[in-house]
């Protein structure tokens, strides 16, 4: 396999879009279900038997939720501290390597568990690991 080589800027907007289609593609059945059994558990709190029981899934519910709300600010903060600086991503016969100015990261293609498309991002995991990088559509065209 022959080379290639790509170059985008990671800005706040393709940190923000990225994880939530990551989101929703991981945990779409959660999101959904917690929505649900919250309106659930908010009719439940009327009957005072069950008003400990809904206050608990109330509880839990709102750690799960604020559990991704942080992972989304940590996305766009991360983003955000990188100053939309530029990335290169390099394919070979060996693997894939990212650059930046401060960094240099590699993965061979072994290590490589999948690699999602979306809409507008390419996702690329790492084999054992919940580490993503992010690949924008738009840096894949010629």
């Amino acid at each position: 396999m022959a080379g290639y080589e790509l170059h985008f800027q990671y800005t706040r907007g393709l940190a923000r879009g990225a994880f939530l289609a990551s989101l929703w593609d991981t945990y779409m059945v959660y999101v959904v279900a917690s929505v649900l059994v919250f309106f659930a558990c908010l009719i439940e709190m009327k009957n005072t038997d069950m008003r400990p029981l809904a206050g608990f899934g109330l509880g839990v519910i709102t750690m799960l939720w604020w559990s991704w709300l942080n992972a989304y600010r940590w996305a766009v903060h991360v983003a955000s501290r990188m100053g939309g600086s530029e990335i290169s991503v390099k394919l070979s016969d060996g693997g894939i390597e990212f650059h930046t100015a401060d960094a240099k990261s590699q993965l061979s293609w072994t290590s490589v568990g999948a690699v999602r498309r979306f809409k507008r991002v390419w996702v690329i995991e790492q084999r054992n690991s919940k580490a993503r990088r992010v690949v924008p559509v738009a840096a894949l065209r010629p």
